[in-house]
């Protein structure tokens, strides 16, 4: 290919996959021939002479006996066994010239390398150079002893050694086990080197739960995923100052982004993600930039995305265990399967490579070296498999992660219609006037005084419902005196008003804030339930314009406000009795005005007539994106 990129790139282009630029087509192909030369040489640990020697006599090979390379290529064309065009073709073809040639080759590659250095030591062009004489000559002259004042003369210390390492040992294990006298299939320590680049990961598992169960109970239920927004892990490190989980925190962060930066990429390709988590998984994360959210398992949102990550990878573990259970000694045992509440370090797989696996390596290799020989290098398999079945198989449990995982629960999450369900036992409640209202909205300035006003008054709820309270004391004078906290930030909110307003002033103020944030063009819907936020399809938004644009001004804030209301007390919590998210929207809305949040509701000119003419078409399942195309309408009207 590269050679015929040179007269032919335009032919060469059309088979790369995904497309390159046309012009640099050569250089694309040369620098995978480097690769491919880099990886040979990591694999068999040899010099770059030593590679080029192996590529040549590869090469040569295929040109020995018609039943070779051209052979194999003839009966492609003749007898089309093989189908160049599919990619089980192509493979199907490599394995052939693998079985045929390539096995053979890296079996006896130790020979070959010989043979091509005796080859090279004979050859009368290096004569004249020194060096090369030095370094490729195999027998040392008699009467020449060895001489540290002169090594670099010495052809003994221009021997190529092999060294012990992880990939040697990988490399040697899979030829032997491609030869056809290797019998023993060693499937614990075969599944292991193959399964290895997720294993050695879980290392990381223990400090993420630790660190997720000290800021789930840190933050649960007390933070919005809006604030989770603005604190990045650095920020949260801070909070925890003096505090002795601070540095289980910190390793927790630490551990979260070397894992997530190491296996995103893997997620990209296994995982049906939308938009908003393929941005997420497209870049690493860090503790100095990275919000908080995407660390907190979530059941949706980029948080979504951390609970896949440990899902996969304990996956991982639980694939591996199950694999090598079913084929070793009756003294193995899958214990019971546990949850990730109760998982412990103990029963997770935990080494690092270097740490771990490489002294039992070195521990079972045979190193031989002798002088005027090449290193022979020999593992003891079957040992090494023994150990590493004791350290990370034995007593390792299936862990069930559809069961008690660590999931981060928001402020949001608590059923809003359930609190005020029960709120109203105790002390009625009444709304707010719409004068009053606007003036309450007009004094909040911006988004946080709204984020911490309605934190606030969900702080005055919970305690609303465990003591009994007269709903005429005022808001602001219980929250002072009562459960000292700050005042109101809305003069009018404080006088006006009363413990019997708490769930008017909480709805006011939230759809303040879902209003400014969707005007912003933010996410204001992120912690509603899902199923109420289908995409309209492109017919029913002209319907819809068509009956918007039949409405005054006065009723299409009425029918905001409504729909707000039916999604907040009704749709966000799935009362399959009152709602069904497959019936129209129109029937939906019918059903909460006909059974108002409040005992005196003035809906003025909006009346039941007006709900009956919204679409069929338009199902509950797009209320969200209903109420979007109204205030986008509200907003342009005004």
């Amino acid at each position: 290919m590269l050679i015929g990129a040179n007269e032919h790139s335009d032919d060469v282009y059309q088979l790369i996959q995904p497309a390159i630029p046309t012009f640099t087509v050569s250089d694309f192909l040369w620098a995978h021939l480097s690769k491919d030369i880099d990886t040979l040489q990591v694999s068999l640990d040899r010099s770059l002479d030593d590679i080029f020697m192996f590529l040549h006599s590869t090469i040569h090979s295929f040109l020995e006996e018609d039943t070779s390379y051209a052979g194999i290529t003839r009966r492609v064309t003749v007898l089309n066994q093989y189908d160049w065009f599919s990619k089980e073709g192509r493979s199907a073809w490599e394995t052939a010239i693998d079985r045929k040639f390539l096995s053979r080759l890296l079996q006896e590659r130790q020979e070959l390398f010989e043979k091509c250095e005796e080859i090279l030591s004979n050859d009368r062009s290096m004569g004249s150079d020194p060096i090369l004489r030095a370094v490729f000559k195999k027998v040392v002259d008699s009467g020449s002893g060895f001489s540290t004042s002169n090594l670099q003369s010495s052809p003994h210390v221009w021997q190529h050694r092999t060294k012990v390492t992880f990939e040697h040992f990988v490399q040697e294990f899979y030829v032997m086990k491609n030869n056809e006298l290797f019998r023993n299939p060693y499937f614990v320590l075969e599944k292991f080197l193959q399964q290895e680049c997720h294993l050695r990961h879980l290392r990381h598992i223990p400090n993420i739960l630790q660190m997720l169960r000290i800021l789930i109970t840190k933050y649960g239920k007390q933070i919005t995923r809006e604030e989770t927004e603005t604190m990045t892990l650095q920020d949260c490190v801070n909070q925890f100052r003096n505090d002795p989980a601070q540095k289980i925190v910190a390793a927790g962060f630490t551990s979260f982004c070397e894992l997530w930066n190491a296996l995103r990429y893997m997620l990209i390709s296994i995982f049906d993600a939308n938009d908003e988590m393929k941005r997420f998984l497209g870049r690493d994360i860090s503790i100095e930039s990275t919000n908080i959210r995407a660390v907190l398992p979530d059941i949706r949102g980029v948080g979504a995305c951390s609970r896949i990550l440990l899902e996969f990878l304990i996956g991982k573990q639980n694939e591996f265990v199950t694999a090598c259970g079913q084929s070793i000694d009756p003294r193995f045992s899958i214990e019971k399967t546990v949850t990730m509440k109760s998982v412990t370090a103990m029963q997770l797989i935990s080494f690092n490579r270097e740490a771990d696996i490489f002294p039992v390596i070195i521990a079972n290799c045979n190193y031989t070296y002798m002088q005027e020989e090449n290193t022979k290098l020999e593992y003891d398999f079957e040992n090494i498999q023994a150990v590493l079945q004791d350290q990370f198989l034995f007593g390792k449990p299936l862990i069930d992660t559809s069961k008690e995982f660590p999931l981060m629960s928001y402020k949001a999450d608590t059923s809003v219609s359930m609190k005020f369900n029960t709120l109203v036992t105790k002390i009625l409640q009444e709304a707010l006037n719409k004068a009053v209202q606007s003036q309450i909205a007009e004094e909040f300035a911006d988004l946080p005084e709204l984020y911490v006003t309605i934190g606030n008054i969900d702080v005055v709820v919970n305690f609303l419902l465990s003591v009994h309270a007269s709903g005429e004391v005022l808001l602001n004078s219980f929250m002072v005196e009562t459960l000292q906290m700050k005042t109101l930030p809305s003069s009018k909110a404080s006088q006006c008003c009363k413990l019997s307003h708490v769930q008017s002033l909480w709805f006011l103020l939230f759809h303040e804030k879902t209003k400014r944030l969707h005007y912003s063009e933010k996410e204001a819907f992120d912690s509603m339930n899902s199923s109420i936020q289908e995409s309209l399809p492109e017919n029913s938004v002209l319907e819809l314009d068509s009956y918007l644009n039949e409405l005054s001004m006065e009723k299409l804030e009425i029918l905001l406000e409504q729909l707000m209301e039916c999604i907040i007390f009704s749709l966000n919590c799935g009362e399959g009795d009152i709602v069904s998210f497959q019936y129209s929207l129109s029937e939906s809305l019918m059903v909460h005005l006909e059974n108002p949040v409040y005992r005196e509701v003035d809906l003025k000119t909006f009346g039941r007539e007006d709900v009956e003419k919204i679409p069929d078409s338009i199902l509950t399942l797009h209320a969200v994106e209903v109420w979007k195309k109204i205030h986008r309408t509200v907003r342009s009207r005004k």
